[in-house]
């Protein structure tokens, strides 16, 4: 069976994600963003261990970022940005060790960002802005070798901070 691959990004789908999609286990690449999609991020995407390469930003997704997530031991970029997530940022995401890119930014995301993500060796890029985040930054995060990209709420009126 091949990998496969499927991009329905930049439409105008609507509905919910369906929970089935966590049966296409060969799934590499999945595109959805920049449509309308809504309810929440199905917990069967736990089950897409092959993935390298998700896309579900720029829709109106609602709820928590599911936990299961953190078993897609293969992803290389994440993006949830431009929904409205809630909750805090799961710390079973932090065993994503293969994580280059990790956008989160543009949601309603509570508490702190994980001190554990200091552990994501590989983490190229992450963005946490316009969220509801409070807090320091993790000194851990300074620490990441590969980190060119990070947005964070900045104090004192603009919402950008880059390292």
């Amino acid at each position: 069976m091949s990998r496969s691959v499927r991009v329905i990004g930049d439409n105008s789908l609507d509905g919910p994600l369906p929970t089935e999609i966590g049966a296409l286990t060969r799934l590499i690449h999945l595109r959805t963003d920049q449509n309308s999609l809504s309810g929440t991020i199905p917990t069967e995407m736990g089950a897409l261990t092959e993935m390298l390469y998700m896309y579900l930003s720029t829709n109106s997704l609602e709820g928590t970022v599911p936990t299961e997530m953190g078993a897609m031991s293969q992803v290389q970029s994440l993006y949830l940005s431009g929904n409205s997530l809630n909750g805090t940022v799961p710390l079973e995401m932090m065993a994503l060790t293969r994580i280059e890119y990790m956008w989160l930014d543009n949601n309603n995301l509570e508490g702190t960002v994980p001190t554990e993500m200091g552990a994501l060796t590989t983490l190229y890029g992450v963005g946490f802005n316009e969220n509801n985040l409070e807090g320091t930054v993790p000194t851990e995060l300074g620490a990441l070798p590969l980190l060119g990209d990070m947005y964070v709420p900045a104090k004192g009126g603009s919402q950008w901070g880059r390292r």
